[in-house]
């Protein structure tokens, strides 16, 4: 499920329900349909918030999976979780700066069959974002910490 920047929203469409912040940085997912079928996929939006003092930059999502990612998306469905079954590419990850207030958005579609979505019901979905910071001898305000996005619900048809 590749990730794109979307530099095209307003400040209404901004989460008011975020998840957890770690050194001036917090993450919020938005579903923007509260049901979908199936083969259409789950619609998401995922913000980051610079909520420090200092500009930061972040490792831009491309991918939401576990390995060998920073960025990893959590699916649960009425079955229980649901594995990602997709491929095992290593991208090559670049910058985003954010200044301090400054919000991004990056959005994607969780699609079958790299998620399994063939069962009815309600699913909910959580992002994790782990960076480690910047390697020996990089000075760049890379930033370092684990956060959690806000769990959001669907109802997959």
């Amino acid at each position: 499920m590749p990730l794109r920047e979307d530099t095209a929203f307003n400040s209404k469409e901004i989460p008011r329900s975020w998840g957890t912040t770690s050194n001036g940085i917090c993450c919020a997912l938005r579903l923007p349909q509260k049901d979908v079928k199936k083969e259409n996929g789950i619609p998401l939006e995922l913000y980051f918030k610079n909520v420090g003092e200092e500009r930061i930059l972040l490792t831009r999502p491309y991918d939401l999976r576990a390995e060998p990612w920073i960025w990893t998306l959590t699916l649960v469905g009425p079955e229980g979780p649901v594995a990602y079954g997709g491929d095992s590419v290593i991208y090559a990850l670049s910058l985003k700066e954010l200044k301090p207030g400054e919000v991004v958005r990056y959005i994607g579609i969780v699609r079958s069959p790299v998620w399994e979505l063939s069962e009815p019901g309600r699913y909910t979905l959580k992002v994790k974002y782990k960076s480690t910071g910047p390697i020996p001898g990089d000075n760049r305000p890379i930033w370092r910490g684990t956060i959690r996005s806000n769990e959001a619900e669907v109802l997959v048809k």
